[in-house]
């Protein structure tokens, strides 16, 4: 109701960003929703951790997240060069 989303919505919200981490190099903030990953609807929690752990796996893209902030869409992205590739 805070964040004025249809009734259908469905998605995370950020409660913590690390500072170096993960989610503060994609800029994710605190308060975020994020709605989808890679183009992949987050329905819940274990499908959010299943898609950003499927787009961590593979160094050679970035992963991208569709996140609600305040009242506007924004499309932020994980460089995922820092995957140490062996």
């Amino acid at each position: 109701v805070d964040r004025e989303l249809d009734a259908e919505a469905r998605g995370v919200v950020v409660e913590r960003v690390e500072s170096g981490g993960l989610g503060g190099l994609a800029f994710l903030q605190v308060g975020d929703v994020i709605l989808e990953v890679n183009g992949e609807p987050v329905t819940d929690l274990k499908r959010f951790q299943a898609l950003a752990d499927r787009g961590a796996q593979d160094p050679r893209h970035n992963t991208s997240f569709l996140v609600l902030r305040a009242n506007r869409t924004r499309l932020l992205f994980l460089d995922s060069s820092w995957v140490d590739q062996k």
